[in-house]
């Protein structure tokens, strides 16, 4: 564990805006997000997005961001440590304990009852979702808890840290089961297979790995990306691994042979956050140049365009049916896929 606030300034300087200099030359100034879609000669599902409503928040950034499986509830966790649950439905904050420590991390285990979520302090903690009560939690690693993954049957936690380690614990309990990995850096992001026999982490190095849960090994690295990755994510379908990176791309590889598949070239500036619909068939992208892509993944083209403050995390609905953003100046934004 080392001082909470250092971790803090450390966590906004590199693990979610990456390089400080480039957050320099993002515009800031608007808080009103404009929608630029790509010509397309017939009707596509999110080549539309409608904003509902703006939940404003504490004016810190939000740096973690969930949506229940049942679709009904938002989790955001900001820099100053308040996390906020948000009824999708009713429009309003409806429970908000304060945590004290920077929320670096949020998950919703699989049947919505209870979430995970991770702190600049190393802290990992279970809460559950109908009162906001912490069922435990301790002291988890020796550094900020970057990442958070749970098990598709909702018995194991993964947890990834810049201490460079991934470790596994018992969901219901918080007991340490064991350290899968050990990387060469800062762990950045980590995701369970959908089958959920294996894991696989990313650092700051832009190494990205997969392991067998059930011995450790490692069943295969991911080459191709030399630069941070901030996020990885699998496909439904578990054929799929998507990454985004510093350098403004987003990968896409063959989780059975470890190729890569395809590469875009996203954003000019580095990768926050991306996110895969339920069917996999669209990808969206926030950047710190100030825009949400939505990308069509079947053609690989740009359907749609959104632009104004930095994003800072993404994440669609279960039902496809909406899609949240978290920015840097706090707020969260509900959008409506038509």
């Amino acid at each position: 564990m080392i001082n909470s606030f250092f971790a803090r300034l450390i966590y906004i300087a590199i693990a979610v805006v990456g390089l400080v200099s480039c957050t320099s030359v993002v515009p800031n100034t608007s808080k009103n997000v404009t929608a630029v879609s790509s010509p397309s000669p017939a009707f596509v599902p999110w080549q539309g997005l409608k904003r509902l409503y703006l939940l404003r928040g504490d004016a810190n950034p939000i740096f973690s961001i969930a949506i229940s499986p049942d679709n009904k509830n938002v989790l955001t966790g900001s820099f100053d440590g308040i996390l906020k649950k948000w009824s999708i439905e009713e429009r309003k904050t409806i429970r908000q304990p304060d945590l004290q420590e920077t929320v670096t991390a949020i998950k919703f285990s699989p049947n919505s009852q209870t979430f995970v979520t991770g702190d600049a302090d190393g802290r990992v903690s279970l809460w559950d979702s109908q009162t906001a009560e912490i069922i435990w939690s301790y002291i988890r690693h020796r550094f900020v808890v970057t990442s958070v993954a749970i098990s598709p049957d909702g018995k194991l936690l993964a947890t990834g840290s810049w201490d460079r380690t991934v470790k596994l614990w018992d969901l219901a309990t918080g007991s340490y089961i064991k350290t899968i990995a050990i990387h060469a850096n800062q762990v950045q992001s980590i995701a369970f297979s959908p089958d959920g026999k294996a894991l696989v982490s990313a650092d700051y190095d832009g190494a990205v790995k997969m392991w067998q849960i059930s011995n450790s090994k490692l069943i295969r690295p991911f080459a191709g990306n030399i630069f941070p990755v901030s996020r990885i994510i699998f496909s439904s379908d578990g054929k799929t691994l998507a990454s985004a990176s510093h350098d403004g791309s987003i990968r896409f590889w063959d989780v059975e042979t470890g190729l890569l598949k395809n590469t875009l070239q996203a954003h000019s500036l580095a990768v926050t956050d991306i996110a895969f619909s339920p069917d996999c068939t669209i990808l969206a992208s926030t950047s710190q140049d100030g825009t949400i892509k939505i990308w069509d993944l079947k053609n690989f083209r740009r359907l749609n365009t959104l632009s104004g403050n930095i994003i800072l995390r993404i994440a669609i609905s279960n039902n496809n049916r909406w899609l949240v953003t978290g920015d840097e100046n706090g707020y969260v934004t509900i959008w409506e896929v038509i």
